[in-house]
């Protein structure tokens, strides 16, 4: 039986969005990593298969240092858009091929752009959405 290779992917932030999104995407595809902050309230456990790594904060030496920028896709998604910025930017900087960005106040980011990190905000995502039952 041929062995498939797994897709490694890490997200960034642990909360309403990246949970569901990890879980789903939990599987022999893809190999899942979850960084959160330990200041967190949220403590919800999750599939022993998504490894959860608990940092005090998102540095770029303690990123380097756990493998995230060595990842095949990492996806920035805390609710602060000043993090997932500095992060997307890190990622992209160490050579991660696809880096997508969680902004908020803005999806119109040209530096992200130009830099060819993908953007997307879930207020938007989920007006478009609810758009489609006018």
């Amino acid at each position: 039986m041929k062995a498939t290779r797994q897709i490694e992917v890490s997200l960034i932030g642990k909360n309403q969005l990246t949970i569901p999104i990890a879980q789903n995407l939990s599987s022999q595809l893809y190999q899942v990593s979850l960084y959160y902050r330990n200041d967190l309230s949220d403590k919800r456990k999750l599939s022993d298969a998504i490894s959860m790594i608990e940092i005090a904060d998102y540095e770029e030496e303690l990123l380097e240092r756990l493998g995230l920028f060595s990842r095949n896709i990492v996806v920035c998604s805390t609710n602060d858009d000043a993090i997932n910025r500095k992060v997307a930017l890190m990622a992209k900087a160490k050579g991660v091929k696809r880096v997508i960005c969680r902004l908020e106040s803005s999806s119109e980011d040209e530096t992200l752009q130009k830099q060819g990190i993908e953007v997307f905000s879930s207020y938007m995502s989920n007006k478009i959405s609810l758009k489609r039952f006018n």
